[in-house]
């Protein structure tokens, strides 16, 4: 069968809401052949939509040339995403985790445009980190290439291998009680209380935002924290004296339906966050440092990560281990190894030798020669008399 040769896009219209594709090849005979396809392309209106049915009808049509016929169309990528999402609504996952699912998902639909979930191989995936790392970082295109992996799985298909790429590292960032204090005089005053309380009770950005009046209880000293992301993020937890001064200004001014903070916006927290910082010289922070600071200050003061993980609102050890109780490196541990010391401070200090007098460990033992008579074999002893005898004569 010979092939039409031809640059040209097949004829597009829509039926049904999808792309139908007007295909022509040349038969056996040398006669030329129209045979009308559906590319299985939604027709939103949008171009995007429009250039992918044009593809998808180059790829039919050359098919038939080829003789190959129209093969069945496989599993969109598209759709594996949303099969994933679907699978994190059934197990209960936070609107916030199935944002980040949308969000890596939008940067391998975009490039991998108009391909099918089963088509995808080891080669595609390496080119698509070659691709992406040349504009986001290696741990954050790892974590594209692991949630599209997530994607194949949910419809069945098996992943390609993943490409070895750079792995993240823990941030180690967390706010020593000057620098809280310097944070503290650069801020907005209008935003004042709101990073005293991120300090002092570890909450997330987004959780702050979600607290009203009535999670305040003044006599047992304890305000609840809806959760954003998990069962365990939502908890009750006890309030610091700096934290309750604000509360109870904070409960006279706001009304019982209102939030009991002024609502940040994400984007302008995290801007005067970072120029208060700046201002301060305490380089890059992040609300996250926020959160380490209240963590690493109680781990310290010797609570363990099984204490600090309902503080947290995690439901494990492993993100506290891993990210968040930072106990310190280098001159931050001296507390640490302090603890080992054994000898008091005074015995510490340098002495002359005839000071010091005779160690522990060496009193009431002889004196060196006799020590070496009394320990020598008693051959040596025998040989050494005998010189002696004959020395005499």
């Amino acid at each position: 069968m010979a092939a039409l040769h031809s640059f040209a896009v097949p004829k597009l219209r829509t039926r049904g809401g999808k792309f139908i594709a007007d295909c022509y090849y040349v038969d056996d005979n040398g006669k030329r052949v129209r045979r009308e396809r559906s590319t299985g392309i939604v027709d939103d209106g949008t171009a995007q939509a429009r250039r992918t049915a044009e593809r998808a009808a180059r790829n039919i049509e050359s098919a038939l040339a080829h003789g190959e016929g129209r093969r069945a169309r496989g599993t969109t990528l598209r759709r594996a995403y949303e099969k994933l999402i679907d699978r994190k609504i059934v197990a209960g996952r936070a609107s916030a985790t199935l944002n980040i699912t949308a969000e890596k998902g939008r940067h391998v639909l975009r490039y991998f445009e108009g391909r099918d979930a089963e088509s995808l191989t080891d080669d595609d995936f390496m080119a698509y980190a070659q691709y992406a790392t040349m504009k986001r970082a290696g741990p954050t295109v790892e974590r594209e290439l692991r949630e599209l992996s997530l994607a194949l799985k949910a419809i069945g298909v098996e992943p390609p291998e993943m490409p070895e790429l750079a792995k993240s590292k823990p941030r180690e960032r967390w706010l020593k009680p000057d620098e809280r204090l310097a944070l503290l005089e650069q801020i907005m005053p209008r935003w004042r209380d709101h990073v005293v309380v991120y300090m002092q009770l570890g909450l997330s950005k987004g959780e702050l935002g979600k607290v009203l009046p009535a999670h305040v209880d003044l006599e047992r000293n304890t305000i609840r924290v809806p959760g954003t992301k998990t069962r365990a993020r939502d908890r009750v937890l006890p309030m610091p004296a700096d934290v309750r001064t604000i509360v109870q200004r904070r409960l006279r001014i706001v009304r019982a339906d209102e939030p009991l903070f002024e609502p940040w916006n994400p984007g302008n927290a995290d801007r005067h966050l970072r120029l208060a910082a700046k201002r301060a010289g305490l380089g890059p922070l992040s609300f996250n440092d926020l959160r380490r600071t209240f963590a690493t200050a109680l781990a310290r003061e010797g609570f363990t990560a099984l204490e600090l993980r309902p503080l947290m609102g995690h439901a494990s050890t492993r993100m506290l281990d891993q990210h968040y109780a930072r106990m310190g490196l280098g001159q931050d541990a001296q507390h640490v190894v302090d603890a080992l010391e054994l000898t008091p401070a005074d015995e510490r200090k340098a002495r002359s030798r005839s000071a010091r007098g005779v160690p522990a460990w060496n009193k009431g033992k002889p004196r060196r020669r006799k020590y070496v008579a009394e320990t020598a074999r008693p051959e040596d002893l025998s040989h050494a008399k005998k010189k002696g005898t004959d020395d005499k004569t």
